[in-house]
């Protein structure tokens, strides 16, 4: 167990919450926004039992991952400052409730210049019953370079999830960050992801969605310097009658940015799986490129996709384009892998897995080479 005490830090940043949450309302179920996410929990009458997750933290470099009490009391201003700055508890009710009950986390910070080629390892179980309120900060100063894979799993008791990730880079920073979460059926996940980018710095983040009953993702990446750069992957498969919904969005604020997303989903049974995602081009932020790929595969007929790309630009000489498709299993192909043997649950699952696994290309080694293997699982 990894708790954060009672320093004044985190006195201060309860009560700038207990301030918000005050004032805030919970999300209106039926408002364009929230329409499509689980909400149900809302109607409960009394919250349930805060818990605390089990954390177990891997690096062969010394210094780089620890706790986040720890982290923040160790590395002081230099990572402190970012703190409560990219998820806001203004932001929003859940953001507010997250720092309200806040008491574990982990923290990475690399100094201007460090460099880590092996991968930084964070492993999150939830195992009881209960609501968790995870916080993780990363900050890679001027010139560092790292790869992190956190794992995210739970047990299958009713357990409520309100997590949240900030990461800042500095400038000409690298970031590869793989999210895998296989939680709990009876998991609702909520968790709010904020990355700001500087000059030159790039951010790459795959996300692997194969658990929880209901998930609501919003992501949101910030070019805040020239040439800053965002990449962001996501292989999801959408079973039984989960409830995936993705908000993602990319700020360009700043010129010559870039930001690429392809997010692949497979749906089967009753699952529904909804994405919205924004991009915004700010005024000056001229010649940014921004790319957004959005492909959903039907496995059955009663699970729904719903993709809802969207552009606003405000600055001249741009390059910005969105696709989104939703389909099925191709017949032609499905047929073929009947005729070389394989029975129809075999066929379907080695075309959706195909059709997530190519994803991987847009990795570099080593990191394609470490989630390769979830996929052979």
């Amino acid at each position: 167990m990894i708790t954060l005490g009672d320093s004044p830090l985190f006195s201060d940043c309860r009560a700038r919450a207990g301030q918000a949450w005050e004032r805030l309302v919970w999300p209106n179920p039926k408002s364009e926004a929230w329409r499509r996410s689980d909400l149900d929990f809302l109607k409960l009458p009394q919250e349930p039992v805060r818990q605390w997750a089990d954390w177990n933290l891997v690096s062969r470099a010394e210094g780089a991952l620890m706790p986040l009490g720890e982290g923040l009391g160790r590395w002081g201003p230099a990572v402190a400052r970012y703190f409560m700055e990219g998820v806001r508890p203004e932001d929003g009710k859940f953001q507010a409730q997250h720092y309200r009950f806040l008491g574990d986390g982990v923290c990475v910070y690399l100094p201007p210049g460090r460099l880590i080629e092996e991968p930084l390892r964070m492993a999150r179980r939830l195992a009881h019953a209960g609501a968790y309120y995870p916080h993780t900060l990363i900050v890679l100063d001027e010139g560092a370079a790292a790869t992190v894979i956190a794992q995210e799993s739970s047990a299958e008791d009713s357990i409520f999830v309100n997590a949240a990730t900030e990461i800042f880079l500095g400038a000409g920073a690298r970031l590869s960050l793989a999210v895998i979460q296989e939680q709990g059926a009876a998991t609702r996940d909520f968790s709010f992801i904020s990355a700001s980018l500087q000059k030159d710095s790039f951010l790459e983040v795959y996300f692997i969605e194969a658990g929880a009953m209901a998930r609501r993702l919003e992501f949101v990446s910030r070019g805040l310097g020239t040439g800053a750069e965002s990449r962001i992957t996501g292989a999801c498969a959408v079973e039984g009658s989960r409830n995936l919904d993705v908000h993602a969005a990319h700020y360009h604020e700043a010129p010559l940015t870039r930001s690429d997303m392809l997010w692949k989903v497979t749906l089967s049974g009753r699952s529904k799986a909804s994405f919205l995602g924004v991009i915004k081009i700010a005024k000056g932020a001229d010649g940014s490129e921004a790319l957004q790929t959005l492909n959903n595969l039907l496995l059955s007929d009663r699970a729904q996709a719903n993709p809802d790309p969207r552009l606003e630009i405000l600055a001249n000489d741009v390059l910005a384009k969105h696709s989104a498709t939703v389909g099925h299993l191709s017949q032609e192909d499905l047929f073929y892998l009947l005729s070389r043997g394989l029975n129809p649950q075999e066929a379907e699952r080695l075309m959706s897995r195909g059709f997530l696994r190519h994803t991987l290309e847009r990795l570099a080694p080593p990191l394609r080479e470490e989630l390769d293997r979830w996929f052979d699982g």
